[in-house]
């Protein structure tokens, strides 16, 4: 038995108000017979889907304007993150193999927050970890280097430096972009209530002005007003027409 099926996202809440406007623009609004009109929902309904459908619309936008700023936002910042990483990874690699070739002395390792005895390359986990590394090579590496110390080179401190200021100015960005999408998924969240109560009281109407009609007959007219049906897994698709 075909049951009604209620629009769940709103790309489908969208259409469906469309399609109910249409619906009565065409048997009401844009019919001069009025012998012809047929108003199977009421006009009272019909003003408040008018006055729904188009803010909603400007909302769901404006919501899927921020998500792909933010989705190209996180693609940059990411390209950014493997980039520092790389570059933190590669001046501790490169530092661990100065010490053993007796370049530096292990107890150099202090100046960039490491125990004198690790060789081991620090593991990377978070945002703040990476941030963690990175400032503790540019502070320890500039301090090394005012001393008197060689620069480092493969990455030098201008490039784990270049590298962090990019990741960070980037992680700003992704940031700010993120929390102008929350906010816009906030405004969509709040007229969704309001969207799904008024689609479901013109489609109440709607099969309450057909009532009268075999039930196949009902969901044939109700489906021209917006109304979807959906069948249970192994039932017929039902069709459109009597």
């Amino acid at each position: 038995m075909p049951f009604r099926k209620l629009p769940v996202t709103d790309d489908e809440l969208l259409r469906t108000m469309i399609n109910l406007i249409r619906a009565y623009d065409r048997n009401v609004t844009n019919q001069p017979d009025p012998l012809k009109q047929m108003r199977a929902f009421t006009a009272e309904t019909y003003d408040r889907l008018k006055e729904l459908q188009p803010s909603f619309e400007k909302e769901y936008t404006e919501r899927s304007g921020a998500l792909a700023s933010q989705s190209g936002s996180t693609m940059l910042k990411n390209q950014a993150q493997r980039k520092l990483k790389k570059c933190v990874d590669h001046f501790f690699m490169v530092l661990n193999l100065a010490i053993d070739r007796e370049v530096y002395n292990p107890a150099i390792r202090a100046m960039y927050g490491i125990d004198v005895n690790r060789k081991n390359i620090p593991i990377v986990y978070s945002h703040s970890d990476l941030s963690y590394w990175a400032q503790n090579i540019i502070s320890g590496e500039t301090r090394r280097i005012t001393d008197g110390g060689l620069p480092m080179t493969n990455p030098s401190l201008a490039d784990v430096q270049a590298a962090f200021d990019d990741f960070e100015a980037r992680h700003r960005e992704q940031m700010k972009l993120k929390n102008n999408y929350d906010l816009q998924q906030e405004d969509v969240e709040h007229m969704r209530r309001q969207v799904k109560e008024t689609v479901r009281d013109a489609w109440d109407q709607v099969e309450f002005y057909f009532r009268k009609d075999k039930p196949s007959s009902l969901r044939r007219k109700a489906r021209n007003w917006g109304v979807e049906y959906g069948t249970r897994k192994g039932e017929k698709p039902e069709e459109s027409t009597e």
